[in-house]
């Protein structure tokens, strides 16, 4: 299990499944005992971890990785990234369990180094059917057959609801207010390159320049270290506040007035859904599976482009959206979570396992 939107959309999908199945969660790092997603998994999942706390490449997780596979009985093993550490476990195990492996991003851009140099055995391992891959989105799909050329099942990512908590964020948003007509954006997301996170910061400021009362939260690990030194001196102008990592991100779109996703590509961000269960109108790029679920002026707004110039332009919109058009948004954002439930989405793999194993 990897961070962020994926171990929340994972930790959703197990408390579903655990309700009429069971079911074990492998995860290879050391879990963090203080990590909010594992706090609130059912009693009755089973959690296993390889306890690896060394980040980069291990040979001896991959062994171990398989082995655990190879001395229980799963109908199904389910993998979420990271096809280096699961080709020996696929290779070795696909005759007696059924493997499942979620492309979470564009099927190209989520090969990193290793993944690159085992393009040619994971493309053989869905083509004979010994790993079968579930996409998240249309555009995730169509990028999966592009590459692969081997069948697919789409299922929407999900999340659970949540309701509101007393957490400091209740009134820590409220009291960045200068006045009335101050609007609060939030984006939550590691610092990386895919993110687009300078151009962000670039854009809010330049329209705070022009006299646009926004205050730009930024909440995620510095995973690029690069990057975040770049975002240093927007910081020190006052109005973009890096808040570092947070657990309360749910809470804080509740009581934002925009979600920032300005990425360069995307698979089908849990952080969307997240906005969308919170009533938290999303501002986007047009990139992969987010133009699938958001319609620009009705539940969201979207960018002409991944530029500077056309993301200020969508941020403008946004900004200038009179209260009626604010709260019209507003309801489409809440309806159109529906689709997304948790419950929704871990029925759609309960029904492609039930598929599988009748096969």
């Amino acid at each position: 299990m990897t961070g962020g939107g994926i171990q929340a959309m994972v930790a959703g999908l197990t408390n579903e499944m655990v309700k009429h199945n069971d079911v074990t969660l492998l995860l290879i790092y050391k879990p963090d005992e203080k990590d909010i997603f594992l706090n609130k998994l059912d009693k009755r999942i089973k959690v296993i971890s390889l306890g690896k706390t060394k980040p980069g490449f291990s040979i001896k997780h991959i062994f171990k990785i398989a082995s655990f596979v190879r001395k229980n009985s799963f109908d199904i093993v389910h993998f979420h990234g990271f096809f280096h550490y699961h080709f020996l476990s696929v290779i070795l195990n696909h005759t007696r369990t059924k493997i499942f492996y979620t492309v979470h991003n564009d099927a190209d851009r989520e090969n990193t180094y290793w993944e690159k140099k085992m393009l040619q055995l994971k493309r053989y391992c869905f083509q004979k059917g010994w790993m079968m891959a579930v996409t998240i989105s249309n555009t995730s799909q169509k990028s999966f057959v592009q590459l692969y050329n081997s069948p697919n099942t789409l299922i929407y990512n999900g999340i659970g609801r949540f309701s509101s908590s007393s957490s400091g964020s209740d009134s820590y948003i409220p009291s960045l207010h200068l006045d009335a007509n101050t609007k609060i954006l939030l984006h939550p997301g590691r610092i990386t390159k895919q993110k687009n996170q300078v151009m962000l910061c670039r854009a809010v400021s330049s329209l705070q320049k022009e006299g646009l009362d926004i205050i730009l939260l930024m909440a995620g690990g510095q995973q690029d270290e690069g990057i975040f030194a770049e975002l240093k001196r927007y910081f020190e102008e006052g109005r973009i506040i890096y808040l570092g990592e947070r657990k309360d991100i749910p809470q804080l779109m509740q009581h934002a007035d925009g979600l920032c996703l300005s990425s360069l590509w995307e698979g089908l961000p849990v952080v969307l859904l997240e906005s969308f269960a919170a009533g938290c109108i999303p501002i986007c790029t047009p990139v992969g599976g987010i133009p699938d679920i958001v319609q620009d002026n009705f539940n969201g707004i979207l960018s002409e482009s991944t530029s500077e110039e056309d993301y200020k332009s969508a941020l403008r919109r946004w900004y200038y959206l009179t209260d009626d058009e604010r709260t019209e948004i507003r309801t489409n954002v809440l309806k159109s979570f529906d689709r997304y439930d948790i419950s929704n989405c871990a029925n759609e793999y309960i029904n492609a396992y039930t598929k599988a194993l009748n096969k």
